[in-house]
């Protein structure tokens, strides 16, 4: 009864860090956002094939936002609400692993650092396809250990279907089949013909109407090909090349400066972060090499190996955000920070008492929540210009528009429409498209102009554009009304668009 209640407070901790202000950080939607939500909008109305593929990526994850606007209606929060799904769901999965795998104290220690970890916790509440891959790694490992430790074929088949389900999420998700051969593999001993046979039939059945319904193979791993160092047109492929690649994605999690343009930069751990990952590791070589005993010693053989392998797969693309696609190991990553915790606290027992090791896994834990929380909430928030703000007016205007689908909504146009309000394209785009101003526009009963104040963020700190526009059809006996205001803290203080209406 503890262990359910302790796992119902994890996981309502993961919940509010995740829906606490959804709709405002970030205030807007990005760009990579609106084709997600777009791909959303267009299961809802059958207008493409749900299994065609985009940059490698299938509307098939898009399933669980089509049903929240579907049930909801379109505002900020929804189109996020799967991320935070599958946030929560990751750490999950990450709880009932570790509780298997190694003991109730690392499930309780790895997803409460999952909880609070800036990288995890911003990712969790943009609506972008990066959450679903730890959420089905995590989901791969904790069948896969079921069925082998328990020899069920109930389990098996479920892992297996996990591994097909994953080629129709996001690119990093192909790694996950290599993965699971990977952890059986380590458990070749233990791993009947059955269980072989039955995981890769269903994994192929799963996988199979993906195969028969997309647009082509090429289309499917064209963003791999893009970013690959294998193709030279994107980077001169050498050694050294691969080498270097690799240190700067291993130092990702320490110093690096992610260059994701979703997220700001910066290290994916902080310091207490990376001194405990590191102490796991370096526990782990020196019994090693010594000959010690270890009871982790094949768990964390088996962990290391696929984190290796996805440092070696992300090191083989060019064109950072490195954040991304190093996602699917940072599971991993709070499992070894989980267990140098763990250490840490046994040897402040055995040199003094179980209530001074509670007391320093106490402050430990502290520490390291309020740098994570503070790093995605107070210094982030900070940095939210750019990119975000910039695209505040085309995602407020892009909302209205969904919400008041009753009316023939027009919008009068801006110099950089095509490419400040990029946004906005997208939303609109099979939907209902907005049509530009023209001088000779009548409005009717059942149609409304919507008229933009900003066109940009590098000039929303100057006066508002178009508001003689508005004044002029003020006068012409048209009813006008605002939107809400900026939520930028250092823009302009004001609506970001008009709407003009027949009274």
């Amino acid at each position: 009864m503890k262990n359910k209640i302790l796992l119902i407070l994890l996981l309502s901790l993961a919940f509010i860090l995740r829906f606490y202000k959804l709709g405002e950080i970030p205030p807007a939607l990005h760009v990579d956002e609106a084709y997600m939500t777009q791909a959303a909008l267009s299961l809802i109305d059958r207008s493409e094939n749900p299994l065609d593929s985009y940059y490698s990526i299938t509307r098939i994850g898009n399933w669980m936002t089509a049903v929240f606007l579907s049930i909801f209606g379109f505002s900020y929060e929804v189109v996020r609400l799967s991320s935070v799904v599958y946030g929560i769901v990751a750490i999950l999965m990450l709880y009932l692993f570790c509780k298997e795998e190694f003991n109730k104290q690392v499930a309780v220690l790895a997803s409460f650092i999952a909880s609070v970890s800036h990288v995890f916790l911003a990712y969790s509440r943009m609506n972008l396809p990066n959450m679903q891959v730890p959420a089905l790694f995590m989901a791969l490992l904790y069948t896969l250990n079921k069925a082998i430790h328990h020899n069920s074929l109930k389990w098996t088949i479920t892992a297996g279907v996990i591994t097909g389900i994953s080629m129709y999420s996001y690119t990093g998700a192909k790694l996950i089949p290599l993965l699971g051969v990977v952890y059986l593999i380590f458990h070749i001993r233990s791993v009947s013909a059955r269980l072989w046979m039955s995981y890769f039939f269903f994994f192929i059945f799963t996988t199979i109407p993906l195969f028969s319904l997309i647009s082509g193979i090429d289309n499917y791993f064209v963003r791999e090909y893009e970013v690959s160092l294998m193709n030279e047109e994107v980077y001169p492929a050498t050694p050294t090349t691969y080498l270097s690649y690799s240190i700067i994605n291993f130092f990702a999690f320490i110093d690096y400066p992610d260059k994701s343009v979703q997220y700001a930069n910066g290290p994916i751990l902080d310091f207490i972060s990376v001194t405990f990952f590191l102490f796991t590791l370096g526990n782990y070589f020196y019994r090693l090499a010594t000959g010690k005993k270890y009871q982790y010693k094949k768990s964390i053989s088996l962990l290391l190996s696929c984190f290796l392998i996805i440092i070696a797969s992300v090191s083989l693309t060019d064109a950072p955000p490195q954040s991304q696609r190093l996602l699917i190991s940072l599971p991993i990553v709070f499992i070894f920070i989980a267990l140098g915790i763990e250490k840490l606290q046994h040897l402040v027992l055995e040199a003094s008492t179980g209530t001074a090791a509670r007391i320093t896994t106490m402050i430990v834990l502290s520490v390291l929540a309020t740098s994570h929380i503070y790093t995605l909430f107070g210094n982030y928030r900070k940095q939210l210009q750019n990119p975000y703000t910039w695209i505040e007016p085309a995602t407020s205007i892009a909302e209205y528009n969904q919400n008041h689908q009753e009316k023939t909504n027009y919008l009068m146009e801006t110099e950089n429409l095509t490419v400040d309000f990029s946004t906005l394209v997208l939303l609109s785009r099979d939907v209902k498209p907005l049509k530009p101003y023209s001088d000779d526009l009548v409005l009717d009963e059942n149609s409304t102009l919507i008229v933009p104040l900003f066109e940009s963020y590098t000039r929303m700190k100057e006066e508002p554009v178009n508001r003689d526009k508005i004044v002029q059809l003020q006068k012409e006996g048209y009813g006008i009304s605002y939107s809400e205001d900026t939520k930028c803290p250092k823009c302009f203080s004001g609506p970001l668009f008009g709407v003009v209406s027949k009274q």
